[in-house]
């Protein structure tokens, strides 16, 4: 399977203007009765630029997958919070790709330090279908995901995170006064 993924808010923009034409169709159609619909009501009479500026502002974004000719296949698109990266909406041009696409998103959540990441809100079966593949370590990731409720997963353990973040701490720290002391 030779996809590959541009993040929507990465530049050059011109030199993926399927993608970035890809993306604006999905933020002009969202799910009928979605929180999304509801929130980008808000600005449905901006233009398409405009529009795409403040989603980027409110901390949207998205993975947009093309083939290799660079058509856009499918998407996951996530909103960025301080509770976590909420996915809301991932969406498959081609069958059996969905899995592809979460273990890519949730491989570039962990390298973004982001180990909270809420899959869907628990409302459609194709979003849980693909949680439980997931914690049924069916996506090959190389960390542990923990379940939690609603939709909630972490990423790997948070006590090992929690360690290697000290440890790089304490690791700087010594080093500034290592060098410090040298003469």
């Amino acid at each position: 399977m030779a996809l590959t993924y541009y993040r929507v808010l990465d530049r050059p923009w011109r030199k993926r203007f399927l993608t970035y034409r890809y993306a604006y169709q999905w933020m002009r159609n969202p799910d009928p009765g979605s929180p999304f619909e509801k929130m980008s009501k808000k600005f449905a009479r901006l233009p398409d630029w405009l529009m795409f500026i403040c989603l980027a502002l409110s901390g949207r974004d998205g993975l947009v997958f093309v083939n290799q000719d660079g058509t856009p296949v499918g998407h996951v698109f996530y909103h960025k919070r301080k509770d976590g990266w909420h996915l809301f909406s991932i969406y498959s041009g081609r069958r059996g790709l969905g899995r592809h696409m979460l273990r890519s998103f949730l491989l570039y959540a962990e390298s973004q330090h982001a180990y909270n990441v809420r899959l869907g809100s628990d409302n459609n079966d194709a979003m849980r279908k693909l949680r439980r593949d997931a914690l049924m370590r069916m996506c090959n990731l190389p960390f542990d995901l923990i379940a939690g409720p609603s939709g909630w997963i972490t990423i790997g353990d948070r006590r090992n995170n929690l360690i290697a973040r000290l440890f790089k701490k304490a690791a700087a720290q010594y080093s500034a006064r290592s060098a410090k002391a040298a003469p």
